[in-house]
C-alpha cells in the first residue's frame, strides 16, 4: 500500500520523503506535509529537504515522517505558501520573503542593497539570530524552523556590464524590493514577475537580464540566453534573498515533547548554517561551468562597487520611511542589524 501511494505520489509530480524507518514501537506515526514552489530537482529539495526528512525519520524510529511536495503540488500559488503553514493547509512551508514583499518589513533588511556579510554563511548566521531577537513579531503567527539568506547574487545579462552607466535603460528582472529599488536608483528598469517565466523573458526581449544567485543559473537555464555575468568585486552583495521554513504553531505544539526537541535539534542554526553552505558550493560550482561554456564572468572594481553602493544607499532609507509608516521603529532594527553582521563577518 506504501509503494502504491509513493508510485502514484511521484507519478503526481510530488517527490515525496522516503517511507518512515520502522521502529519497535506500536505508536501510530506522525506524518507532516512540507510543501515548497521549487522543482523536485532543485538543490532545495534534493540536497536539504530531503536529508532533512529522512534525518528526521531515522532519529525519530519512525515516529515522525515528514512528506515533501515539490513545485506547488498541493495548490495555490508560491506567495500562499507562507499562509498555508500560518492556516494549517500544511504543516511545513519553505518559502523566500520576497513572495510577500512588505509583508515581513523587520526581517527585509537582511535583503536591502549592500547590507550584510560577505557570503551565505555569515549572513544567514546573522539574520537566524536577528530573527529570533528583532523580528519575531513578522512571524508571530507560526514556528520559524529556519531562517537562512541566499548571496553570491549577480547580474546575468545579455550585453556586459561593467559600470554604473551600462545599466541605464536596461530591463532587468529581480526577486526583492530591496534589489529593484537599487536597480531604479542605478538607472535600469527593475521588473517582478515569477522566476520561473524569466528564460522566456530573455528570449522574447521582454528583459535585456536578471539579478540571481548562480546557484539558479543552471536550473533555469538561462546560461545560453544570458552570457555575460556581472560580480561584485569586494564586500556584501548588492542582492541577497531571504528564507523561511515556517511551521504551523499549533502543529508543532502539538507534538510530543521529545518529538518537538529532535525537530529543534534538527533544525534552526544548524539547518540553516547547512542550507547556507550549500548554496555558496552550488554558485560556485555552476560559476565555473558557466565560465566553462565560455561565458564572460566580470568583477566591478573595489571603486565602481563602491559607486553603486553609495547611489543605492537612498533604498535603506526608503525601507526604513515604509516601516516608520507601519509604526515600526527603523533605526533601532537598522542598528541591531548592522551589529549582529558585524558581529558574525568576525567569526
Amino acid at each position: 500500500m506504501l509503494a502504491r501511494r509513493r508510485i502514484l505520489q511521484l507519478a503526481a509530480g510530488a517527490l515525496v520523503a522516503p517511507a518512515l524507518v520502522r521502529g519497535s514501537s506500536a505508536e501510530a506515526p506522525i506524518s507532516l506535509k512540507l510543501h515548497h514552489g521549487l522543482a523536485p530537482t532543485s538543490n532545495i529539495h534534493r540536497k536539504i529537504l530531503q536529508p532533512w526528512a529522512e534525518r528526521i525519520a531515522t532519529a525519530s524510529g519512525g515516529r515522525l515522517a515528514i512528506e515533501i511536495f515539490a513545485a506547488m503540488h498541493l495548490g495555490g500559488a508560491p506567495r500562499q505558501l507562507y499562509d498555508q503553514a500560518r492556516d494549517a493547509t500544511v504543516d511545513l512551508a519553505f518559502t523566500a520573503l520576497a513572495q510577500n514583499p512588505g509583508r515581513f518589513m523587520r526581517a527585509e533588511v537582511f535583503e536591502l542593497p549592500f547590507f550584510g556579510a560577505p557570503d551565505s554563511p555569515r549572513n544567514t548566521a546573522a539574520f537566524a539570530e536577528y530573527v529570533a531577537t528583532h523580528a519575531h513579531a513578522d512571524f508571530a503567527d507560526v514556528r520559524v524552523i529556519c531562517a537562512c539568506v541566499q548571496d553570491h547574487r549577480a547580474i546575468h545579462a545579455r550585453v556586459p556590464i561593467g559600470a554604473a552607466s551600462d545599466l541605464k535603460g536596461l530591463r532587468l528582472h529581480a526577486q526583492t524590493q530591496g534589489t529593484r529599488e537599487a536597480l531604479r536608483l542605478l538607472g535600469a528598469t527593475p521588473l517582478a514577475f515569477p522566476l520561473s517565466q524569466v528564460p522566456e523573458s530573455l528570449r522574447q526581449n521582454v528583459i535585456d537580464g536578471c539579478v540571481l544567485s548562480f546557484e539558479l543559473v543552471p536550473a533555469i537555464k538561462i546560461e545560453d540566453l544570458a552570457r555575460f555575468h556581472t560580480q561584485l568585486a569586494v564586500g556584501p552583495a548588492m542582492s541577497t534573498a531571504a528564507h523561511v521554513l515556517a511551521m504551523n504553531r499549533a502543529r508543532y505544539d502539538a507534538l510530543p515533547a521529545d518529538l518537538r526537541g529532535l525537530v529543534d535539534t534538527h533544525s534552526g542554526a544548524e539547518m540553516a548554517a547547512t542550507i547556507a553552505r550549500m548554496w555558496d558550493a552550488q554558485a560556485a560550482a555552476a560559476a565555473a561551468s558557466v565560465r566553462g561554456r565560455g561565458n564572460v564572468i566580470a568583477a566591478l572594481s573595489a571603486p565602481e562597487a563602491l559607486r553603486w553602493r553609495r547611489a543605492s544607499a537612498p533604498a535603506i532609507a526608503a525601507w526604513a520611511g515604509a516601516a516608520r509608516a507601519r509604526g515600526i521603529d527603523a533605526d533601532p532594527l537598522l542598528a541591531a542589524a548592522r551589529e549582529l553582521i558585524e558581529k558574525h563577518a568576525k567569526a
